[in-house]
């Protein structure tokens, strides 16, 4: 799926990433990552809107919160950990409050090349049914 162009696609020009300060290099890892998969299929995404949230379920609730509106695209959230709670706290404010296609990545998970490759590729899909 990499290597295959789009059909048709419409740009994806207003998405955001979240992340905290010490996922950092992870994240600027996954950005790279999508620019490169994304790339040769026709259309990379526009520059995330780049959020960094305190690592507390609540300061990312409310950076959701204040962040994310109807002219928001996609969400991209890098969890520290695999805490049900927390996935589950941005799931329900992102289908139920404020419906916006979501992706949640324990950073973890993107410490690896190949995984990190994958996921990028996952979301890449993504974005583009989210156009």
């Amino acid at each position: 799926m990499r290597g295959l162009p789009r059909m048709t696609s419409m740009p994806l020009e207003n998405w955001l990433l979240f992340y905290t300060h010490r996922n950092a290099d992870v994240t600027h890892s996954l950005l790279q990552t999508l620019n490169k998969v994304s790339g040769p299929r026709g259309n990379p995404p526009s520059e995330a809107g780049m959020i960094e949230y305190d690592d507390r379920q609540e300061a990312l609730l409310r950076a959701l919160q204040q962040n994310v509106g109807q002219q928001v695209q996609m969400v991209v959230v890098i969890l520290s950990t695999n805490r049900k709670e927390k996935y589950a706290c941005v799931k329900r404010y992102l289908c139920v409050d404020c419906p916006t296609p979501s992706q949640c990545v324990v950073a973890r998970t993107l410490s690896r090349l190949q995984t990190l490759m994958t996921i990028a590729t996952k979301i890449s899909l993504q974005m583009n049914c989210c156009t």
